[in-house]
C-alpha cells in the first residue's frame, strides 16, 4: 500500500496504521450479492446535527466510527489526539468524495465492459424524485464475455437530473450523455422506451432524433407497457366492463376505509382483497383474482354487516354492493379472470432482463392463442361456472337486460329498418367478444416491430437450422446481411451459414431446444469465431436487444428507497453514486480497495513527487 498520507498535508506514521488497519477490517461487501431491488433497508440518517464524534447528535456513521474505537486503538488513538482544523478523514465532504469515488469505479468497469461488446441497447426512462426534479433513469442492455463464459447484462449508468420534455431536447441530452460515457451513437443497434410521444413519437420522439443520428437503432416499445395499454384499451371499450372493474374497486375500499370492517373480512378470508389501477395493469389481475377466488366469502361478509348492529352508512353501503353482484358481475368476474391470468404471467415473463427477442414473440402468440381460445371455446363453460356460484348465494341466475333507448317518434314514410333486438346473453357474449377483439388488435399492432425484427433472425433458431433447407437459409442470411451491411459482410455470413448449419447440427444434439445464448456460447466454447465472425457478430446484435424497460422501473425503486424526504437535498452526484453502488452491490462487491484509496490519495495530493 502507499503511503498516501505523505502526498497530503499529514505524514504521521500513526494515521497511516489507522488507514492500514482499516483496510485490513473492511467489510467485504456493500450488501449481499443476492440483493434484489425490493430489499427494503432501514432508513436511518446517516449523518447528524454535529460532525463531532461522541456527540449523541453525530449521526450513525461517527457513531459507528465511535463504536469502532473501542475496540481499535490505532483509531481511538486518532480520535483521541485529533484537534479540530485538522485532517481527519471522516468529514461529510469526505465521506461524499468517496462514495462518488467508488461509484465511478463501479461506473468506469460496468463502462469498459460495454465498449468491448461494442453493440448495446439503449434504456432510458423518467420519473419525478421527492424533490420534484426530473429522474432520467439510464440503463444499457448488452452482451458479456468474461473468460469465455456468456452473459446478457442490463446495467445501470446513472440518473440524469433533466428539465426537458420534449423529444428534441431529451434525445440531446442523451446523446450528451454517451458522448461523455465515451460510448459511440453508432454502435446502438436498438433503442427501448415506454410509449411516451416524446420518447416514441414518430417524427419528433427521442427514438427518431436519435435514429437520424444512426439508421441501425431502431425503436423497439417496451413489451410490458405496450400490454399494459392494450389491456386499459380492452377495459375502457365497454359501459359494462368499466362498470365491471369499478365494483371491484368499490368493495375493496368499502373494507379497506374502515379498520372494523378490514378485521371482520379478514376473519373470513384466506387472502386480502386488492385494490386496482390503470397505471399498473398487473393490479387488476391480481385484485380480479383475490375477487374470483373468495367471492362467495365477500357476499357472505357483506351479508352479515348489512344484517350487523353496525351504523346505519355502513350497512346501507353493503346492501348496495349485494346487489351489485349480480348473474352479469359473477359472469365477467370468471371471464376476466382468465384473461388478465392470461396476460399477467406473460407480463411477468416478459420483464426477466435476460429474456432475449425470440423466446418474446413465442410468448406473446401463445398469449394470442390464448386469448383466442378463450374467445372460441370458454363462453359456456363460462355460464355454467357462474351459475353455480348463484345457485349457492341464492341470487338470480339471468342477465341484467339493458334498457332500450327511447327514439322518436317519425311518420311512417321517415322510418328507418325495424331495430334487430338481442337477447341479454347475445349482448354479454358481444360485450366479451368485443374486449378480446380490442385486445388482440391492439396486440398484433403494438408487438408488429418486434415480430419483424424476431423474423429477421428466425433462421438462426434450433427449428430452422434443422428443417430450414440450404437456398432458404441463404436467402434469409442474405436479407439480414443486407440490412446491418455495416456490421456485416453479407458475401461472407451467406457462405458461412453452409458449414455453420452442419457444425451446429453435429456440436449439439438436441439443437431443437437451443436459445441464441446457447449457439453464442457453443461458438466461444469451441473457438469457432474466426470461422464464423459474421454469425458471431449477428447472434450478438440479436441477443443485445432486450424486450422490455423494467430495469428502469426497478431503478427507481431504488431510487425512492435511498432519496427519501429525509434526504431530499441529497446532491445528484451522491444520488447516482449511492444508487449504482445498490444496483449494482456484485461488481462493488468485487472492487479492489487499494486501488480506490490510491485514486483517493492521488486526488488529494499536495506535494509534488520530485
Amino acid at each position: 500500500m502507499k503511503d498516501w498520507f505523505s502526498k497530503g498535508s499529514v505524514s504521521d506514521e500513526k494515521s497511516v496504521e489507522l488507514v492500514s488497519n482499516l483496510k485490513e477490517n473492511k467489510e467485504e461487501n456493500f450488501g449481499d450479492s443476492n440483493d434484489s431491488f425490493h430489499n427494503k433497508p432501514i432508513l436511518v440518517a446517516f449523518r447528524g446535527s454535529s460532525t463531532t464524534v461522541g456527540n449523541k447528535h453525530s449521526g450513525i456513521f461517527l457513531n459507528l466510527i465511535e463504536l469502532l474505537g473501542k475496540y481499535d486503538n490505532i483509531l481511538k488513538q486518532h480520535l483521541v489526539n485529533h484537534n479540530k482544523g485538522a485532517i481527519s478523514y471522516i468529514s461529510p465532504k469526505i465521506q461524499n468524495e468517496f462514495i462518488c469515488l467508488l461509484g465511478q469505479t463501479v461506473r468506469n468497469k460496468i463502462l469498459s465492459k460495454i465498449k468491448k461488446a461494442k453493440y448495446f441497447f439503449l434504456l432510458f426512462d423518467c420519473i419525478p424524485d421527492v424533490s420534484h426534479n426530473e429522474q432520467m433513469a439510464e440503463e444499457i442492455h448488452y452482451v458479456d464475455i468474461d473468460n469465455g463464459k456468456i452473459t446478457v447484462e442490463e446495467s445501470f449508468i446513472d440518473f440524469i437530473n433533466t428539465e426537458e420534455k420534449t423529444g428534441d431536447g431529451l434525445a440531446m441530452e442523451i446523446l450528451s450523455k454517451l458522448k461523455a460515457d465515451e460510448l459511440d451513437v453508432q454502435n446502438v443497434r436498438e433503442q427501448g422506451y415506454d410509449n411516451g410521444v416524446n420518447m416514441s413519437g414518430k417524427y419528433h420522439g427521442v427514438q427518431a432524433v436519435i435514429l437520424n443520428k444512426n439508421n441501425l437503432a431502431t425503436f423497439i416499445p417496451c413489451a410490458a407497457h405496450c400490454l399494459n395499454l392494450s389491456g386499459v384499451h380492452a377495459a375502457s371499450a365497454n359501459v359494462k366492463v368499466q362498470f365491471f372493474f369499478d365494483v371491484i374497486q368499490k368493495i375493496y375500499t368499502f373494507f379497506v376505509k374502515s379498520t372494523t370492517r378490514w378485521k371482520i373480512l379478514m376473519d373470513t378470508l384466506k387472502i386480502s382483497l386488492k385494490g386496482h389501477s390503470d397505471i399498473r395493469w398487473a393490479s387488476k389481475a391480481q385484485a380480479v383474482k383475490a375477487m374470483n377466488s373468495q367471492i362467495k366469502e365477500v357476499f357472505k361478509v357483506l351479508q352479515n354487516i348489512s344484517d350487523s348492529e353496525l351504523n346505519l352508512e355502513t350497512k346501507s353501503t353493503a346492501k348496495n354492493l349485494l346487489q351489485l353482484i349480480n348473474f352479469d358481475f359473477l359472469c365477467l368476474l370468471n371471464i376476466w379472470n382468465q384473461i388478465l391470468s392470461s396476460i399477467d404471467r406473460v407480463n411477468q415473463a416478459l420483464q426477466n432482463k435476460s429474456l432475449s427477442l425470440e423466446k418474446a414473440s413465442n410468448l406473446l402468440l401463445g398469449l394470442k392463442n390464448a386469448l383466442q381460445e378463450i374467445h372460441d371455446t370458454t363462453m359456456e363453460d363460462n355460464f355454467t361456472n357462474a351459475t353455480k356460484v348463484t345457485e349457492e348465494l341464492q341470487i338470480s341466475t339471468t342477465l341484467k337486460e339493458s334498457r332500450t333507448k327511447k327514439r322518436k317518434r317519425l311518420e311512417l314514410y321517415e322510418t328507418d329498418d325495424d331495430v334487430i333486438n338481442i337477447s341479454a346473453e347475445q349482448n354479454f357474449r358481444i360485450t366479451i367478444i368485443d374486449s378480446i377483439d380490442i385486445l388482440l388488435t391492439h396486440i398484433t399492432w403494438r408487438y408488429k416491430k418486434i415480430m419483424e425484427i424476431s423474423n429477421d433472425f428466425e433462421f438462426f433458431s434450433g427449428h430452422s437450422l434443422t428443417n430450414m433447407n440450404s437456398h432458404d437459409l441463404q436467402k434469409a442470411t442474405a436479407d439480414l446481411g443486407l440490412k446491418y451491411n455495416e456490421n456485416i459482410n453479407t458475401a461472407e455470413i451467406v457462405e458461412e451459414i453452409k458449414d455453420f448449419k452442419h457444425a451446429a447440427l453435429l456440436i449439439l444434439p438436441s439443437i431443437e431446444s437451443v436459445t441464441f445464448l446457447d449457439l453464442l456460447q457453443m461458438i466461444h466454447d469451441y473457438k469457432l469465431k474466426e470461422s464464423y465472425p459474421n454469425i458471431e457478430i449477428a447472434i450478438r446484435i440479436f441477443l443485445s436487444m432486450p424486450i422490455t424497460t423494467a430495469s428502469c422501473e426497478r431503478s427507481f425503486s431504488k431510487l425512492k428507497l435511498i432519496k427519501t424526504y429525509l434526504r431530499s437535498t441529497m446532491a445528484q452526484e451522491r444520488l447516482s453514486s449511492m444508487t449504482i453502488l445498490s444496483i449494482e452491490t456484485e461488481i462493488a462487491s468485487k472492487l479492489d480497495y487499494e486501488e480506490v484509496i490510491d485514486k483517493f490519495a492521488d486526488t488529494k495530493a499536495r506535494k509534488i513527487s520530485l
